[in-house]
């Protein structure tokens, strides 16, 4: 028995997808990677493939969900790390900035940012964030 998000599964399972899930997965990545800092959005995500198949695509590591229903694909996530660390340590920076840094609405980097704030990667102070 392995422990898998919520769930406990025996170890090795693997979930069986028809080929319509498959395809519907497919179709969604295929729109992750298209637009990796602008991506749908958790309602576009449960729409496109439903609400099992988008917590599934979650616990699976496919995609990771961030507050105000923003959704990125890890390999996104990494990438916006890797840019933000290439800043340099200790420097400060703005929401507006790296809006433009990733071409990305206010919406998606808030979540962002706040997600590496609860990463420890950055830190609040007042209204800039500030590279650990």
């Amino acid at each position: 028995m392995a422990p898998a998000g919520d769930v406990v599964a025996l170890a090795g399972h693997r979930a069986v997808l028809s080929d319509g899930d498959e395809r519907a997965i497919a179709d969604l990545m295929d729109q992750f990677r298209a637009q990796p800092y602008t991506p749908p959005g958790w309602s576009d995500v449960v729409a496109e493939v439903g609400e099992r198949l988008a917590q599934y695509l979650v616990d699976r590591g496919d995609l990771v969900r961030l507050s105000g229903g923003v959704t990125f694909t890890p390999d996104a996530m990494d990438q916006m790390i890797g840019q933000l660390k290439e800043m340099g340590a200790g420097r400060s920076f703005s929401v507006a900035e790296v809006r433009d840094l990733f071409g990305a609405s206010r919406k998606y980097v808030v979540a962002f940012l706040e997600e590496m704030d609860r990463r420890r990667i950055t830190h609040r102070v007042g209204d800039e964030r500030v590279l650990r």
